[in-house]
């Protein structure tokens, strides 16, 4: 995609604004990436862009954990995979050969939940268009995506369990309906900013090598007991 739009309002959104240097640097680059698709979702491996900025890959993954706890970027390392949430919202389909035309966006991503989350998330940016979008969509994509994204983001409007409750249920698991992944593993329930995140992280201990990807899976619904297990360096 070499067109998109970027709201100038950008410099008075919050979550913007409070990020540091480097984020809001990694957050440019990935909305102004070349390889990015018009669904919002590009098919990339995060050390890969840390080489565009000429930075180490630990840098660019600590400039990213911003945005991720901020709901802003959606990482999976292990498929190589960033998606930007509000893309679409931004830069909607002109008309319904444009939604067709995902399709082609679409086969550059890994099968993988955050392709079918991001589908999900197009699908549902249709409401309320003319009923020749979503026909385009589901001639292309069927119906299947017509129902809640997987392992959506929580809302924030919405009143949540206070962050200390982590630590009270120990690491246990909620939400089973909710985040289970296709392992049958729940994830953990994440707190409400990054710097608890990184605390829990600590305290369970992870390395300082694998502190960045933890906390992104973490704040993302993806972290599970056997994948902290792995980031602790446990058989």
């Amino acid at each position: 995609m070499t067109y998109r739009k970027i709201d100038t309002r950008i410099w008075n959104d919050a979550k913007f604004r409070t990020l540091n240097e480097d984020g809001k640097l990694a957050f440019f680059l990935l909305l102004t990436h070349p390889g990015m698709t018009s669904l919002g979702a590009l098919p990339v491996h995060p050390a890969g862009l840390a080489h565009t900025l000429k930075w180490l890959p630990e840098r660019f993954m600590e400039a990213l954990a911003e945005p991720i706890a901020k709901g802003m970027v959606e990482v999976d390392e292990d498929e190589g995979m960033l998606c930007l949430p509000n893309f679409i919202r931004y830069n909607p389909p002109e008309n319904p050969n444009v939604v067709k035309a995902w399709a082609s966006s679409a086969d550059m991503l890994p099968e993988c939940a955050m392709k079918t989350r991001t589908l999900s998330r197009a699908y549902a940016s249709l409401k309320g268009r003319s009923k020749s979008f979503e026909e385009a969509f589901v001639q292309r994509f069927g119906k299947q995506f017509g129902k809640p994204a997987l392992n959506p983001m929580p809302n924030q409007e919405q009143e949540q369990e206070p962050s200390s409750a982590l630590e009270e249920r120990g690491g246990t698991y909620t939400h089973a309906c909710a985040h289970e992944g296709e392992t049958g593993e729940v994830p953990f329930d994440p707190p409400d900013n990054l710097d608890e995140a990184m605390a829990w992280v600590k305290r369970k201990g992870v390395p300082p090598e694998n502190e960045a990807r933890a906390c992104s899976l973490l704040m993302n619904w993806g972290l599970t007991g056997s994948l902290l297990d792995e980031l602790r360096g446990a058989a």
